[in-house]
């Protein structure tokens, strides 16, 4: 039976409906147009105020404006109307204009506001984006929104429509495309965080966090001086990000103030409790919008609700921040002076009214300084003071060396996708592998009478698929690297071919490590012409004399059942009494297989080097300024928390929904006395936790039986 379109109940003629549209729909530009001619006619001696209003009241213009066109489009029956007209019916096409008619238009209208808007944030934030920049970034925000939910609602309607393997294959596509546009998203605004493993400041920001008893994993640094966007994040994950405009406008007693503020809210879980708190509203708006019965109203009540109570605990937990971090850093007038500074630098005014804040996630620059200056013993009139302009310090911390994710090789960027997708291709191998087999079982019938010896051949099988998968997908991104390296050092003096150099992994510690969830730190030549050492990668370069080098020997094996062997070298100097250690590995081969039997041949060209051999090569002129390694300490993480208890519980319900979808896919059952589910489910599990024992079987010295070099970095 053919299914059919319910009648719209919604009795409005329809030339009234399509006014009620259009007129709708030029509303919000309209608005912003007037908007947009009082702010740039404003006089700006300070731009600050106008700035303000017209970003809040833009904001609320496009956010009540979707509200306001969902419920139009409620009223009017739009969306009812347009499937009508479509020649076919069915769930799966209603959905499809459904999604058109209520998203399309929306974010149609967000991205031509963010294009009004552009020379106002231009003339008075001084933004540096173009006209064609900012519409891109807007458009790939919203069809990273948009995308996503279309298909996720046509995965529902081919569900309702009794097609579940298409319902399955169009959710996969939801969270495939908002990778994908996620990825193009931050790639349009520039933005590729930069880890910052190494350095003063990445070592402030630790010593910090172990002062508040907080385990730290990592501090990132953003590009955002085009958008003239001075800011700091905690992030789930115990992350620490911060723009590189702060770090430009900022001193380091400023700095400082401001990164102990984001410990503190990781200390207090604050993004797992807001987090939590925007669930609960909207878990509570979805009964009241069944209560009320009016979806509209509802909404538009739950919005306001609900962006009340965020800000309200929003603000409670940036008043405790800003305690914390005086608790941390004992400088309450840096803190101060750091938000003062930050306020003007983002154009924003020093005080809002009640009324403002409580729409706003932050209490007022003027009422937060008033507060820590209070609780520190300040006086009034030396917090007036610090807010009027006086500074805490000159001296800046060192800009860390950023580079946009196209042009970095071995970005943060890359190391995360690159991780990602490996983690998908292998749950897809460890789920569809088996469920396509069972069901290829099945139609032999041999499923229910071998089902034990099945199971056991499929586990041996998916293993073994998940070994080569590994061994292919681990070493696939190294040749691509190598490939864009030499075009990058061909511009700058550097033949590393015909100086016969090598593409090598490198680890700053004698022991296996994780940095960014890779053993490699950096990816970079290795030159062995003359009487030095040289490596030149991305992260660090540095040469080694031959009598500066004590050891050359066989590392130690890194955890993991097809694992490339490293070789350490051991350094000192005598002169500066520095010494150190570090680890490479050969990282040309296409499998880590290759090379693993590579390594002995590597350990044998450095052993032969140190022996004073015949050099193959002299050394290049634009190695000659280089200097020895640096012995900084560098953020990586122990093996072994790859696998803590934690890792679990993400883990099982990851791959029981992985193992559901290929079961509807292959058309397997999911009761327990056939083979289906639990089967898949159990071989999925299986093959993951084996790929898991090298690193519970793996062991790390304390840190006080590891020898000192083990805590430097090259």
């Amino acid at each position: 039976m053919p299914w059919n379109l319910p009648a719209s109940p919604h009795g409005t003629d329809p030339a009234q409906a399509a006014i009620a549209l259009a007129a709708l729909l030029l509303l919000p530009l309209a608005m912003v147009l007037l908007l947009r001619g009082r702010a740039l006619r404003a006089p700006a001696p300070d731009p600050a105020p106008v700035w303000f209003g017209y970003a809040r009241t833009t904001s609320w213009i496009v956010g009540g404006w979707w509200l306001a066109w969902i419920a139009e489009v409620n009223l009017t029956g739009a969306a009812f109307r347009a499937a009508h007209l479509l020649p076919w019916r069915g769930p799966v096409p209603a959905v499809a204009v459904a999604v058109a008619v209520y998203l399309l238009p929306p974010a149609m209208i967000t991205i031509a506001v963010a294009a009004l808007s552009h020379r106002v944030a231009a003339r008075l934030r001084g933004s540096g984006w173009t006209l064609r920049e900012t519409v891109a970034q807007a458009a790939w925000q919203q069809a990273a929104l948009i995308v996503p939910l279309a298909c996720l609602g046509l995965a529902a309607g081919a569900a309702v429509a009794g097609s579940p393997r298409a319902g399955i294959v169009l959710a996969g596509a939801a969270v495939a495309s908002r990778l994908v546009l996620l990825r193009l998203q931050l790639r349009a605004m520039g933005i590729a965080p930069h880890a910052v493993t190494a350095g003063p400041l990445r070592d402030r920001l630790f010593a910090l966090a172990d002062q508040a008893g907080v385990r730290l994993q990592q501090l990132y640094v953003v590009p955002m001086a085009r958008g003239r966007m001075a800011n700091a994040f905690a992030v789930r994950g115990n992350l620490v990000v911060l723009t590189d405009y702060l770090l430009e406008h900022l001193s380091r007693r400023e700095v400082d103030a401001v990164m102990a503020h984001e410990i503190t809210h990781l200390k207090r879980r604050h993004p797992l409790l807001l987090l939590f708190t925007l669930v609960t509203v909207w878990v509570v708006l979805a009964q009241v919008i069944v209560f009320l019965g009016s979806w509209a109203l509802a909404s538009g009540l739950g919005l306001v609700v609900s962006l009340a109570l965020f800000g309200l605990v929003s603000r409670r937990f940036e008043r405790e921040a800003d305690a914390g971090a005086v608790a941390l850093t004992g400088d309450a007038e840096a803190l101060i002076t750091g938000l003062a500074h930050l306020t003007r630098v983002n154009t924003m005014p020093m005080h809002w009214g009640r009324w403002d804040e409580s729409m706003l996630t932050h209490p007022s620059t003027r009422r937060r300084a008033l507060a820590i200056g209070a609780r520190a013993g300040l006086p009034r009139e030396r917090i007036e003071a610090l807010l009027r302009g006086a500074r805490s310090g000159d001296d800046h911390y060192e800009m860390p060396s950023l580079a946009p994710d196209r042009s970095k090789v071995f970005s943060s960027l890359f190391k995360a996708f690159t991780s990602l997708r490996i983690a998908w291709i292998l749950l897809g191998l460890c789920t569809l592998g088996p469920a396509a087999l069972i069901a290829t079982a099945g139609v032999l019938d041999l499923g229910a009478r071998y089902r034990g010896p099945l199971d056991g051949v499929l586990f041996a099988l998916t293993v073994a698929l998940s070994f080569i998968a590994i061994d292919r997908l681990a070493a696939q991104p190294y040749p691509t690297l190598r490939k864009r390296l030499l075009q990058r050092h061909a511009g700058q003096g550097l033949d590393p071919e015909r100086a016969d150099a090598i593409f090598a992994g490198l680890a700053p510690d004698p022991r296996p490590r994780i940095y960014e969830g890779f053993f490699d730190w950096d990816v970079g030549f290795l030159f062995l012409g003359g009487d030095r050492l040289c490596y030149v990668g991305e992260e660090t370069r540095f040469a080694l004399r031959r009598d500066q080098v004590v050891e050359i020997a066989a590392g130690e094996r890194p955890p993991g059942w097809i694992a490339v062997p490293r070789v350490i070298v051991r350094w000192e100097d005598a002169a500066s009494g520095a010494d150190g250690a570090f680890t490479l590995r050969p990282a040309g081969a296409s499998t880590l297989v290759r090379a693993a039997a590579e390594t002995p041949g590597l350990l044998e060209r450095l052993r032969e080097w140190q022996r004073g051999a015949a050099p193959r090569g002299g050394e290049l002129a634009a190695l000659a300024g280089l200097a020895l390694p640096s012995t900084s300490q560098v953020t990586s993480i122990s093996p072994r928390m790859l696998v803590r208890g934690r890792t679990f519980a993400p883990l099982i319900v990851i791959t029981a929904l992985a193992a559901a979808g290929a079961c509807v896919l292959f058309g397997l059952p999911f009761s327990s006395g056939s083979v289906g589910f639990v089967d898949v489910l159990g071989l999925a599990l299986l093959s993951q936790l084996v790929h898991r024992i090298p690193y519970w079987r793996w062991r790390e010295e304390p840190p006080s039986e590891r020898a000192a070099p083990a805590q430097r970095a090259a």
